[in-house]
């Protein structure tokens, strides 16, 4: 309710899909799939005032972006890089600090698991090979693919990335884990290693 100082959000998909047709005036779960519906929609519309918007909207978009990371009728396998961004995007644009995500995936391309290599600053994270590959070898991965945010909003990889990939994909082709792409998440848009041809 926003209307007072309780803020109880439980919303997956089941519940939020019969809400799709749902008014805005019915509050954080119409906000929560509207989140999901349009990324550009302005959350404060759905909110009586500013306070009530500051007490709860924070926590209703992010579990918007929750569910927009898990879309119904997801694939299984990851197909191209417009598909890793899909999935993965939601949680790691509006992030303030550099987070770089590893994909673990099987000899289909199906997903295995996802860990945190590192966290950063503003501006970079520092990542060691050997933590990835070590977990890859650990999951029994077939290959892997990289991501991580730039919090300025510019996609552009920098000479740190570039080097950083270089050395990924030098060690998984000694180790046999191939990297199959390095995708850097940037505001609504992405860059692709492998779509640059630098992978």
């Amino acid at each position: 309710r926003l209307g007072d100082a309780v803020y109880t959000l439980d919303v997956d998909l089941e519940d939020a899909l019969p809400l799709l047709g749902a008014d805005p005036a019915d509050g954080a779960h119409a906000a929560a799939v509207a989140c999901v519906v349009d990324k550009d929609v302005d959350p404060a519309e759905f909110f009586e005032s500013e306070v009530d918007y500051g007490r709860g909207g924070i926590a209703v978009f992010e579990v918007g972006r929750r569910v927009a990371e898990t879309p119904l009728n997801e694939p299984a396998v990851l197909r191209s890089p417009s598909d890793v961004a899909a999935r993965f995007a939601p949680s790691m644009r509006d992030l303030s600090r550099e987070v770089f995500k590893v994909v673990l995936l099987n000899t289909a391309a199906g997903i295995l698991d996802t860990f945190i290599a590192s966290e950063g600053g503003l501006a970079a994270s520092i990542v060691e090979p050997r933590i990835v590959f070590r977990r890859a070898i650990l999951s029994h991965a077939a290959s892997i693919i990289c991501l991580h945010n730039h919090p300025s909003g510019n996609s552009e990889p920098s000479s740190e990335d570039v080097q950083i990939t270089r050395q990924l994909v030098e060690a998984g082709r000694v180790i046999g884990i191939p990297v199959q792409d390095h995708l850097i998440i940037a505001g609504d848009g992405y860059t692709s290693f492998s779509e640059r041809g630098l992978i």
